[in-house]
């Protein structure tokens, strides 16, 4: 039915188009006319002027010929719908009439056995009567329910409140077995995904906290909690998949948006960092370059620790309140004289350095 209407749609604005290029083309032939009459203009130009006539006249018969075909699309359309329609009546019809005759069965035969026992003291009769009467009513019970059934498959219901995200049927449609018809989503509470790498997964655990926002609601961080725990990484991007769940009571999220998230795997108290840029490593390993009180710089192994995007723990050789380089204009050599700009510059606040004017 859309299809048809959208159909029709663009055959009418084919048509007004073809219509106002017909009359563009009339009004040029009128004025090429009148100017060849004149003598301004060869006889060429009038054959031209009114061939464009007829190939718009053309064009405009065209857009109505398509016109006319969308409209017995529609026609069509809408008698199959209605056909549709009716034949979904009828198995509605015929099931409430079978539900009702087998109600009617039950009845009668409730009645008769109510008569047999009523008779029972008549005789061994009566009771083979009885057996009979006992099983035509299990039969009327059975055919009961067969036919219930039958007219609950008329009515679809889901098992979950939410909302209808996908149809894949429609109204009237003979379905077959196994066929989705419609899909239904609960919003109530939103699972986020994470992907974690290997080395960080054992550090997750069921129920903790993980920090959420999205582009699409910039300055707002939601809290949702981990519910899930894959056991099993992934085999090409070797990272485990951990689910986490939020309530969306307001309905502010949907399937399918992107989040950014934020965990928290370990924590390290009273630790003495530096800024990543003040870390160097050569052969010997891990190091920094501290500034004594006479502003004179030396080489110090550290050992270090955690690390987050803009800090790393030294767990070993270097002390809380000693000055590092961070920046540094050329390369600081151990033993070698700096200036330090500005106040500052212990471990955990430190600056930027150069070396003294005339030195190397």
């Amino acid at each position: 039915m859309d299809a048809a209407r959208a159909a029709i749609g663009n055959a009418q604005a084919a048509i007004s188009s073809a219509q106002a290029n017909l009359n563009n083309a009339n009004v040029r032939r009128d004025r090429v006319v009148e100017l060849y009459k004149q003598g301004f203009i060869a006889a060429q130009d009038v054959d031209d002027a009114k061939a464009a006539v007829s190939v718009q006249q053309a064009a405009l018969e065209a857009a109505r010929s398509q016109l006319r075909a969308a409209e017995a699309a529609q026609e069509s359309a809408v008698a199959q719908k209605q056909v549709a329609e009716h034949q979904l009546q009828i198995v509605k019809t015929k099931g409430a009439a079978d539900v009702e005759a087998a109600r009617q069965k039950l009845a009668q035969a409730d009645a008769s056995l109510e008569y047999a026992r009523a008779n029972t003291a008549q005789g061994p009769a009566y009771k083979q009567g009885l057996a009979a009467l006992k099983s035509s009513v299990q039969a009327a019970q059975a055919a009961l329910a067969s036919a219930k059934a039958r007219r609950a498959d008329t009515v679809l219901t889901s098992p979950l409140g939410g909302y209808v995200t996908g149809r894949y049927a429609d109204p009237g449609g003979m379905a077959t077995a196994g066929q989705p018809i419609l899909e239904v989503e609960f919003f109530k509470q939103i699972w986020v995904s994470i992907a974690v790498p290997d080395a960080v997964s054992s550090r997750i655990h069921l129920g903790q906290p993980v920090k959420v926002w999205f582009d699409a609601m910039p300055g707002q961080t939601f809290t949702a909690s981990v519910v899930q725990i894959n056991p099993s990484a992934d085999p090409q991007a070797r990272q485990f998949t951990v689910r986490a769940v939020m309530s969306n009571d307001q309905g502010l999220f949907r399937p399918g948006m992107f989040a950014h998230v934020s965990l928290v795997t370990e924590e390290v108290t009273g630790a003495v960092s530096v800024p990543r840029e003040a870390l160097e490593q050569d052969a010997e390993g891990d190091y920094v370059m501290t500034v004594d009180d006479q502003d004179t710089a030396h080489r110090r192994a550290v050992t270090i620790g955690l690390a987050d995007a803009a800090f790393t723990a030294i767990t070993e050789g270097l002390d809380a309140g000693e000055k590092v380089i961070t920046v540094s204009s050329v390369p600081v050599k151990d033993g070698q004289e700096v200036q330090v700009p500005g106040e500052g510059g212990a471990a955990s606040g430190q600056r930027g350095a150069r070396p003294r004017p005339g030195q190397s």
